[in-house]
This record gives C-alpha cells, sequence and structure tokens, in this order.
C-alpha cells in the first residue's frame, strides 16, 4: 500500500497536453481500494520561479518549495499544485515505468495540502477533496491497515 508523501519516479510519465517526460510526482493521498491516486509534478528548473521556502502563489499558480537535501528531494524542488493527475494504482508499477524513489513525512504533507487549497480551492472536484481530506476516522483506519500488513 502506497501513502501520501510518497514520490515517485517515471522517466516516461504522460503529461496532460500529450507530452512525454521524465519527472519525479508527489502522492497527495492514501487511495482506498476504490480510489485513484492523486499526483502533482516536480521542477527543479527554477527560471522565474522564486525560492520562497513552503507555500506561495506564482503567475496565478499554486507552488511548494522545499530546498535541496531537506528532504529526499537531492535539488532544489518546485511542487506545482495544480493540474493534478489522477491515476490508477493498476497502473502505477515498475513495468510501466514507476518507481517509489523516497517520501515525504506528515508534516510536510499537510502543509503541502493547504497550500493547495489555499490557491486552488475553486478547482479541486468534492470528489478529490475527500481523498485529500478524508473525515479523521478513514484516516486512522488506513494506518491500522498500513501497519497491521507489515
Amino acid at each position: 500500500m502506497t501513502i501520501r508523501g510518497a514520490i515517485f519516479h517515471n522517466p516516461e510519465f504522460k503529461f496532460h497536453d500529450g507530452e512525454i517526460g521524465n519527472k519525479l510526482l508527489v502522492l497527495l493521498n492514501t487511495p482506498s481500494q476504490n480510489e485513484s491516486c492523486l499526483f502533482v509534478k516536480t521542477t527543479t528548473k527554477k527560471k522565474d520561479k522564486p525560492s520562497i521556502v513552503g507555500c506561495f502563489k506564482h503567475r496565478h499558480e499554486g507552488m511548494f518549495f522545499i530546498p535541496k537535501a531537506t528532504t529526499s528531494f537531492p535539488d532544489n524542488t518546485w511542487i506545482l499544485l495544480f493540474k493534478p493527475y489522477e491515476i490508477n494504482p493498476c497502473d502505477i508499477t515498475q513495468k510501466n515505468g514507476w518507481n517509489e524513489v523516497g517520501s515525504l513525512n506528515e508534516k510536510i504533507m499537510k502543509q503541502i495540502i493547504d497550500c493547495l487549497f489555499k490557491h486552488h480551492e475553486d478547482d479541486i472536484s468534492e470528489l478529490h477533496e475527500s481523498w485529500l481530506r478524508p473525515p479523521y476516522t478513514a484516516s486512522i483506519q488506513k494506518l491500522k491497515e498500513k501497519f497491521n500488513n507489515r
């Protein structure tokens, strides 16, 4: 079972526009059996993005900046919170190019989710909101299942 905060690498990731590229993605939810995985992409290309640690808005898009070597990311990394990717868990396999390469702790993930809602709340569907902010008891149950499976 993959939990929220997992960082995946996919060298042949298919973007919304159909382009294929090498990408690191962050899992925003801990999917239950009937849920898809919700990912956001990352970038290490600074271009004109500010290096403001944490949550900020740049060109009408929410982002979250993590300085290099403070987490599983070896380089300065911007988590791009707009246009998440909903992916069926069955498609997230090594055969399909997916490899889990690290994770972000729950404190950072809470900040990232809060940032997503701060800057893109109107763009988040009710379904995705239920995955990102599940009721407290559902979260406890997911953790219980995770630790019982070890």
